[in-house]
């Protein structure tokens, strides 16, 4: 498919609304091998992309900061968090009896080998 102008001014557009590139591909009439082979070709198509996404960083940074300033407190700790890097950090210690090790028998370790296994196959089947 061609891509002229209007439809890289579309693609920075719907970026701008926060859309995902499938959905993008989808608009265009694209499959999302063709969506990937027109990024890797087009500068201009990526540029687009990467300047749609930048706006809608800087609307939702802009909204979300007026709301932190205004005293909302979930907004602020979302900031912190996400812009200067602070976390909130649980420390969970597991141990035996009188505080000292966890002591397993062979079973127990057999057992609980098993119990991952079973929780890594199930995960490993629904992400495919």
């Amino acid at each position: 498919m061609e891509v002229g102008d209007s439809q890289v001014k579309l693609i920075k557009r719907l970026a701008g609304y926060c859309m995902a590139e499938y959905a993008i591909a989808n608009c265009l009439d694209l499959t999302l091998g063709q969506w990937q082979r027109l990024k890797a070709n087009r500068v201009d198509v990526q540029k687009a992309l990467d300047q749609g996404k930048a706006v809608a960083e800087k609307q939702v940074s802009a909204s979300l900061f007026r709301l932190a300033k205004q005293g909302n407190v979930t907004a602020a700790i979302w900031i912190e968090k996400t812009r200067f890097g602070r976390t909130e950090k649980s420390i969970t210690e597991i141990t035996g009896a009188g505080g000292g090790p966890v002591r397993y028998t062979t079973e127990e370790r057999k057992e609980r080998v098993e119990q991952l296994l079973e929780v890594a196959r199930v995960r490993e089947e629904k992400t495919g």
